[in-house]
This record gives structure tokens, C-alpha cells and sequence, in this order.
């Protein structure tokens, strides 16, 4: 080889390995910015998947700039006591997007946010008159386990639920709807729920008010199911029952309810009761707060003139949002709607 041909080569050589490490450049950086984009898609989903969860079941919202939002939450740390969540945004890209329970320390939702916008839509005037969450089904501490099970509806197999209503102001009120988490068996009959009187712990013979639904409208895969009651007169606040079956000898329905089974639930003033025969007797008879039906009972509180009392703070129903992080190719955005403030998920 001659000494041009080893130049030559050697040249050939060298233009070789840079094309090769100008690839495995390019490679290399569409790795790493494929891998942030899926690191930023993870965090975002997650984030809003947190923020739709906890908005749904808002019963006030106190507050609402472009970047932030705060709202009442019933219960969002499981200790029995209503409690504020916010999510909050310092408005310069990179910035965390956070979440504050109460007044503790706030914790990021995503630790470097390039933007983040809210947007609350008012209710018109002819619905602000909205239904207040009255009662609901308990929401559990970590340390408290628990299993879903159902129990089968019939004319003389009923589910039903003990509750206590209580407020600082109100001197009564007064029950529009009762949502059920239910499952249909039959195609055939109704169902039925009522709110009766109690004794003890058990529901009564006493029936003052209630509503039925055909099964065909119940879901055979197991949904909320929503029964607005008649004709529920004004009530003083304190314990209640419902009462749910269908309308026949064969199980046409079921019902879902929480069993505990580890660590102690909340201390609240509702639990489970079931019957085996129309109401003659109840179960359980021990360890009888250790059950909860899957419910929610909405109304409207009342004052001593037996008017409304108007217990939220903003008449807000919608709300928007829109999550950015990253710049460039690795940006990413989500944004997302939430309906229906003071509503349970659609999940068992």
C-alpha cells in the first residue's frame, strides 16, 4: 500500500467513525428525549387523574384564580373530618404544580411544571339552587382494609343503611335523591328504595318517602343508580334509614357495601343493615359499624321558616384544566374536564 493509499484510507476511515458517532449521537438523543416525554406523560396522568378524583367529590369550591383552586373536600384524608385540598401553580414555567391538605406542607404534583391553567364555569341562575350532599358512605385511613361485597335484592331480601344527619345551623331538611351503587340480575320488575324511621339500629316499619326504577334502566355490569325521591317531607336532623329490594321472589338486584377487614373504621353514624325477611329482623348483630353501603343521600338543608339554607360557597358545576411541562420535543400537555362537583366516581 502506497503512502497516498493509506492517507486515502485513513481519511475514509475517519469520515466512517464520525458519520457512526453522529448516529449514535442522534439515537442517543432521541432515546433520552422519548424517555422524558414518557416520564412526563407518567406525571401528568397521574396528576390528573389525582385532581379529577378529589374535584368530583368537592362540595364547595372557596377559591379560583388561573392558577389555582381550592375547594371543601369531605373527607380526603380518611379521618372522618371534611377537609380544604388546593392545587396551586407559581404561574413560571418550571415551577412545581402542588397539592395542600389543609394546612399541611404542600406536596408536588409535578415537580417542574411549564404551565398549568384552571377555569371554573358559574352555574346560570336557574341552577344554582343545587342539591348539598347530605350523607355518604365512609371514606377509609390507609391503615383500614377493607372488601366489596353484595348482597342480593328481593321482596324480602332488603339492603339498607343506618345514617345520622346533623348540621350547625339547619333546624331540618329535606332529601331530593339517593344514589345506590347497584347491579342488576333481572331484566324484569323494579327496583325500590325508601327512607323509613329507626329503632335502634334497624330501619322501621315507618315508610316516608321513596322511589322506584325499572330494572331494565340498572346496569347488569354495576353503576351508581340515581332515585329521586317523591315527595320527602321536612325532617329534624338526626338518624335515618334507607331501604333498597326489588320486587319479587327471585334476587332481581344486588346491592354493594364495604366489610372491614383490618383496623377500625371511622367513627361515623352510618352503617349496613341487611333482612332476610322483610324487615323481621336485621344483620348483622355484632360488629355492626364494620359495613357500609355504597350510597349517597342529596338535599337541601332547611332553616326554622323551613327555608333553604344555602350551604355552598361558589356556584361552580365545571371545571377546566391544563397541565404543560417540558419545552420543545419533549413537551407534553393534558388538559381534562370535571363534571358534576359532589358526585362519586362511576367505580365501584
Amino acid at each position: 500500500m502506497t503512502l497516498v493509499e493509506l492517507v486515502l484510507a485513513m481519511t475514509l476511515g475517519a469520515s466512517v467513525m464520525v458519520m457512526v458517532g453522529h448516529i449514535v449521537t442522534q439515537m442517543t438523543r432521541t432515546v433520552t428525549v422519548l424517555e422524558r416525554k414518557a416520564q412526563n406523560r407518567t406525571e401528568l396522568q397521574l396528576a390528573i387523574h389525582r385532581m379529577r378524583r378529589e374535584l368530583r367529590n368537592a362540595t364547595a369550591i372557596s377559591e379560583v384564580t388561573p392558577t389555582r383552586i381550592a375547594f371543601a373536600h369531605l373527607d380526603a384524608d380518611g379521618d372522618g373530618d371534611p377537609d380544604v385540598v388546593t392545587f396551586d401553580w407559581g404561574g413560571t414555567p418550571g415551577d412545581p404544580l402542588t397539592r395542600q391538605l389543609n394546612q399541611d406542607d404542600p406536596e408536588d404534583l409535578v415537580e417542574a411544571c411549564t404551565s398549568f391553567s384552571v377555569d371554573a364555569a358559574a352555574l346560570s341562575a336557574a341552577v344554582v339552587d343545587k342539591d348539598d350532599l347530605l350523607a355518604s358512605h365512609d371514606v377509609y385511613p390507609p391503615a383500614v382494609l377493607y372488601v366489596t361485597e353484595t348482597f342480593g335484592l328481593s321482596g324480602s331480601r332488603w339492603a339498607g343503611e343506618y345514617f345520622t344527619i346533623n348540621h350547625g345551623t339547619a333546624a331540618s331538611f329535606r332529601i331530593t335523591r339517593v344514589l345506590v351503587y347497584m347491579k342488576a340480575s333481572l331484566a324484569i320488575g323494579t327496583a325500590t328504595v325508601r327512607l323509613h324511621t329507626v329503632s335502634g339500629n334497624d330501619p322501621t316499619s315507618t315508610t316516608l318517602d321513596a322511589a322506584t326504577k325499572p330494572l331494565v334502566q340498572v346496569s347488569t355490569a354495576g353503576a351508581w343508580e340515581e332515585f329521586t325521591m317523591s315527595s320527602t317531607p321536612s325532617l329534624a336532623l338526626g338518624s335515618y334509614a334507607l331501604t333498597i329490594r326489588t320486587n319479587g321472589i327471585t334476587i332481581g338486584a344486588s346491592a354493594s357495601y364495604d366489610r372491614i377487614t383490618t383496623g377500625t373504621p371511622p367513627a361515623t353514624g352510618d352503617f349496613f343493615r341487611s333482612t332476610t325477611n322483610s324487615g323481621s329482623s336485621w344483620s348483622p348483630s355484632t360488629s355492626v359499624t364494620s359495613r357500609d353501603l355504597k350510597y349517597y343521600v342529596y338535599g337541601h338543608y332547611l332553616d326554622g321558616s323551613g327555608d333553604r339554607i344555602t350551604t355552598t360557597t361558589s356556584a361552580v358545576d365545571l371545571v377546566e384544566l391544563r397541565i404543560e411541562v417540558g419545552s420543545g420535543r419533549d413537551a407534553f400537555f393534558l388538559d381534562t374536564t370535571v363534571h358534576c362537583l359532589n358526585q362519586p366516581e362511576q367505580t365501584q
